[in-house]
Protein backbone atom coordinates (compact mmCIF):
# COMPACT_ATOMS: atom_id res chain seq x y z
CA UNK A 1 0.00 0.00 0.00
CA UNK A 2 2.70 2.25 0.60
CA UNK A 3 4.89 1.47 -1.79
CA UNK A 4 1.84 2.24 -3.99
CA UNK A 5 1.41 5.46 -2.82
CA UNK A 6 4.96 6.18 -3.37
CA UNK A 7 4.29 5.51 -7.07
CA UNK A 8 1.63 7.63 -7.30
CA UNK A 9 3.02 10.49 -6.09
CA UNK A 10 6.08 10.20 -8.58
CA UNK A 11 3.52 9.93 -11.15
CA UNK A 12 2.00 13.24 -9.81
CA UNK A 13 5.29 14.87 -9.01
CA UNK A 14 6.16 13.74 -12.88
CA UNK A 15 2.74 15.45 -14.47
CA UNK A 16 3.17 18.55 -12.29
CA UNK A 17 6.52 18.90 -13.76
CA UNK A 18 5.33 18.57 -17.68
CA UNK A 19 2.72 20.64 -17.01
CA UNK A 20 5.22 23.24 -15.90
CA UNK A 21 7.16 22.95 -18.56
CA UNK A 22 4.50 23.60 -21.40
CA UNK A 23 3.39 26.66 -19.39
CA UNK A 24 3.39 29.81 -21.49
CA UNK A 25 5.74 32.70 -20.77
CA UNK A 26 5.04 36.13 -21.13
CA UNK A 27 6.94 38.37 -23.47
CA UNK A 28 8.23 40.88 -21.29
CA UNK A 29 9.39 44.03 -23.24
CA UNK A 30 12.01 47.00 -22.17
CA UNK A 31 10.06 49.52 -20.08
CA UNK A 32 11.94 52.67 -21.50
CA UNK A 33 10.37 51.21 -25.24
CA UNK A 34 9.53 53.86 -27.30
CA UNK A 35 8.10 51.92 -30.01
CA UNK A 36 4.72 52.30 -32.05
CA UNK A 37 2.81 49.45 -31.31
CA UNK A 38 1.22 49.01 -34.64
CA UNK A 39 4.74 47.79 -35.32
CA UNK A 40 4.56 44.72 -33.40
CA UNK A 41 0.91 43.70 -32.33
CA UNK A 42 1.38 40.48 -34.73
CA UNK A 43 3.98 39.49 -32.12
CA UNK A 44 2.53 36.56 -29.57
CA UNK A 45 2.03 37.77 -26.44
CA UNK A 46 2.86 34.75 -24.38
CA UNK A 47 5.79 32.02 -26.19
CA UNK A 48 6.45 28.32 -25.09
CA UNK A 49 10.02 28.93 -23.77
CA UNK A 50 11.81 31.69 -21.33
CA UNK A 51 14.65 31.92 -23.74
CA UNK A 52 14.25 34.35 -26.28
CA UNK A 53 15.62 37.36 -27.60
CA UNK A 54 14.44 41.14 -28.22
CA UNK A 55 16.20 43.15 -30.12
CA UNK A 56 15.55 47.18 -30.84
CA UNK A 57 16.77 50.29 -33.06
CA UNK A 58 15.46 53.61 -32.47
CA UNK A 59 18.03 55.50 -34.58
CA UNK A 60 15.85 58.57 -35.88
CA UNK A 61 18.32 60.25 -37.25
CA UNK A 62 19.58 57.25 -39.63
CA UNK A 63 15.60 56.34 -40.45
CA UNK A 64 15.82 53.02 -38.71
CA UNK A 65 13.34 51.77 -36.33
CA UNK A 66 12.94 48.25 -35.65
CA UNK A 67 12.14 45.54 -33.26
CA UNK A 68 12.59 41.73 -33.51
CA UNK A 69 11.80 38.86 -31.24
CA UNK A 70 13.28 34.96 -31.69
CA UNK A 71 13.00 32.15 -30.41
CA UNK A 72 13.05 28.60 -30.83
CA UNK A 73 9.77 26.93 -31.58
CA UNK A 74 8.47 24.27 -28.74
CA UNK A 75 5.24 24.24 -29.47
CA UNK A 76 3.68 23.77 -32.92
CA UNK A 77 4.76 21.20 -35.50
CA UNK A 78 7.09 22.86 -38.38
CA UNK A 79 4.15 22.61 -40.95
CA UNK A 80 1.50 23.72 -39.25
CA UNK A 81 3.51 27.30 -38.27
CA UNK A 82 4.33 27.66 -41.69
CA UNK A 83 1.02 27.07 -42.41
CA UNK A 84 -0.33 29.93 -40.09
CA UNK A 85 2.63 32.42 -41.73
CA UNK A 86 1.23 31.64 -45.37
CA UNK A 87 -2.26 32.41 -44.38
CA UNK A 88 -1.29 35.50 -42.52
CA UNK A 89 1.06 37.11 -45.11
CA UNK A 90 0.54 38.68 -48.36
CA UNK A 91 4.02 37.84 -49.89
CA UNK A 92 6.84 35.71 -49.04
CA UNK A 93 10.35 35.44 -50.37
CA UNK A 94 13.42 33.44 -48.95
CA UNK A 95 16.08 35.21 -46.85
CA UNK A 96 18.81 33.74 -49.94
CA UNK A 97 17.14 34.72 -53.04
CA UNK A 98 18.40 37.22 -55.02
CA UNK A 99 17.40 40.76 -55.46
CA UNK A 100 16.17 40.87 -51.95
CA UNK A 101 14.78 44.85 -51.53
CA UNK A 102 16.55 44.82 -48.08
CA UNK A 103 16.16 48.35 -45.68
CA UNK A 104 18.74 50.81 -45.67
CA UNK A 105 20.93 47.75 -46.59
CA UNK A 106 24.13 49.16 -46.26
CA UNK A 107 23.87 50.07 -42.49
CA UNK A 108 26.07 48.23 -39.97
CA UNK A 109 25.65 48.13 -36.32
CA UNK A 110 28.93 49.96 -36.58
CA UNK A 111 27.47 52.70 -38.46
CA UNK A 112 24.35 53.38 -36.39
CA UNK A 113 26.54 53.76 -33.35
CA UNK A 114 28.91 56.20 -35.32
CA UNK A 115 26.51 59.53 -36.13
CA UNK A 116 29.44 61.11 -37.88
CA UNK A 117 29.82 58.37 -40.52
CA UNK A 118 27.70 58.67 -43.27
CA UNK A 119 26.10 55.93 -45.61
CA UNK A 120 26.95 56.88 -48.99
CA UNK A 121 23.66 56.79 -51.17
CA UNK A 122 22.39 53.87 -53.03
CA UNK A 123 21.40 54.66 -57.19
CA UNK A 124 19.01 51.98 -57.23
CA UNK A 125 18.42 53.44 -61.00
CA UNK A 126 21.94 51.70 -62.14
CA UNK A 127 21.50 48.54 -60.15
CA UNK A 128 21.25 45.45 -62.12
CA UNK A 129 17.78 44.07 -59.46
CA UNK A 130 14.45 45.51 -60.29
CA UNK A 131 13.41 46.72 -56.85
CA UNK A 132 9.75 48.59 -58.35
CA UNK A 133 7.81 45.41 -57.25
CA UNK A 134 9.52 44.10 -53.85
CA UNK A 135 8.25 44.94 -50.47
CA UNK A 136 10.82 46.11 -48.23
CA UNK A 137 12.05 43.29 -45.23
CA UNK A 138 14.59 44.08 -42.52
CA UNK A 139 18.13 43.51 -42.13
CA UNK A 140 17.96 40.68 -40.20
CA UNK A 141 21.36 39.40 -40.47
CA UNK A 142 22.57 43.22 -39.20
CA UNK A 143 20.45 42.11 -35.74
CA UNK A 144 21.31 38.21 -35.72
CA UNK A 145 24.30 36.73 -36.05
CA UNK A 146 25.43 33.44 -37.49
CA UNK A 147 21.98 32.99 -39.04
CA UNK A 148 21.25 29.95 -41.55
CA UNK A 149 20.11 31.04 -44.76
CA UNK A 150 17.49 29.27 -45.33
CA UNK A 151 14.88 31.11 -43.45
CA UNK A 152 11.26 31.89 -44.82
CA UNK A 153 9.97 35.56 -45.32
CA UNK A 154 6.53 36.18 -44.50
CA UNK A 155 5.58 39.72 -44.87
CA UNK A 156 1.94 40.49 -42.72
CA UNK A 157 1.55 44.15 -44.10
CA UNK A 158 3.75 46.62 -45.09
CA UNK A 159 3.03 50.49 -46.30
CA UNK A 160 4.78 53.47 -47.79
CA UNK A 161 4.75 56.79 -46.30
CA UNK A 162 5.31 58.12 -42.68
CA UNK A 163 3.17 57.03 -39.53
CA UNK A 164 4.86 57.03 -36.30
CA UNK A 165 3.08 59.23 -33.48
CA UNK A 166 7.02 58.85 -32.18
CA UNK A 167 9.33 59.71 -35.02
CA UNK A 168 9.80 61.76 -38.16
CA UNK A 169 12.27 60.77 -40.37
CA UNK A 170 14.46 62.40 -43.00
CA UNK A 171 14.92 61.86 -46.65
CA UNK A 172 16.63 58.38 -47.07
CA UNK A 173 19.07 58.10 -49.17
CA UNK A 174 19.45 54.61 -48.67
CA UNK A 175 16.08 53.54 -50.51
CA UNK A 176 13.90 54.12 -53.46
CA UNK A 177 11.93 56.89 -53.62
CA UNK A 178 9.45 54.95 -53.71
CA UNK A 179 9.91 53.37 -50.58
CA UNK A 180 11.42 56.04 -49.37
CA UNK A 181 9.72 56.16 -46.21
CA UNK A 182 7.08 53.05 -44.83
CA UNK A 183 7.13 50.32 -42.35
CA UNK A 184 6.77 46.44 -42.66
CA UNK A 185 6.44 43.67 -40.22
CA UNK A 186 6.05 40.10 -40.22
CA UNK A 187 7.80 36.78 -39.65
CA UNK A 188 11.01 34.83 -40.40
CA UNK A 189 11.57 31.16 -39.84
CA UNK A 190 13.82 28.33 -40.17
CA UNK A 191 12.50 24.78 -40.64
CA UNK A 192 16.41 23.44 -40.38
CA UNK A 193 17.02 25.53 -36.47
CA UNK A 194 12.95 25.89 -36.03
CA UNK A 195 13.76 29.48 -34.65
CA UNK A 196 11.51 32.11 -35.52
CA UNK A 197 11.86 35.78 -35.46
CA UNK A 198 9.30 38.55 -35.63
CA UNK A 199 9.66 41.76 -36.92
CA UNK A 200 8.55 45.64 -37.09
CA UNK A 201 10.14 47.78 -38.86
CA UNK A 202 9.99 51.73 -39.89
CA UNK A 203 12.43 53.99 -41.52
Amino acid sequence: MIETRKELFVFCFLILNISCSKKDVNVEYPAELIMDEFLYDHFPVTICTQEYTIRTNTNEERNNVAIFLKYTNCLQSSDSLVSEFVNQSFVQYKLNENCLLVINSTETNESLIDSGRVEEPIDFDSLECNYSDKTPIPNINMYFENLTSDYDIYIFEAKKGEYSKFYKFSYNTLMPSYWNHGYSKGVAFSKTTNEIIYWGCMW
